[in-house]
């Protein structure tokens, strides 16, 4: 059984920070959801009774395969 930590630090009119054992994010509530940044990652959420929604905001292009296996001179 694990034990967690957190505390929400509220900043003003709908900002937050949340505090945890791996670190600081950043939260703004809006009429429709909700922002969250942590380590540069920026996420939407929105749900109602149960039902969640959650997307990534600034994903990351993936490197292909191919750029992944040159070797750097």
């Amino acid at each position: 059984m694990g034990v967690s930590f957190s505390k929400k630090v509220p900043l003003g009119k709908g900002l937050s920070a949340n505090v945890s054992k791996s670190g600081v994010s950043f939260s703004l509530k809006l009429p429709f959801g909700s922002l969250n940044l942590r380590n540069g990652k920026l996420t939407f959420s929105a749900g109602k009774a149960g039902f969640r929604v959650r997307e990534t905001l600034n994903k990351k292009p993936k490197a292909k395969k191919e750029d992944a296996e040159k070797p750097k001179a």
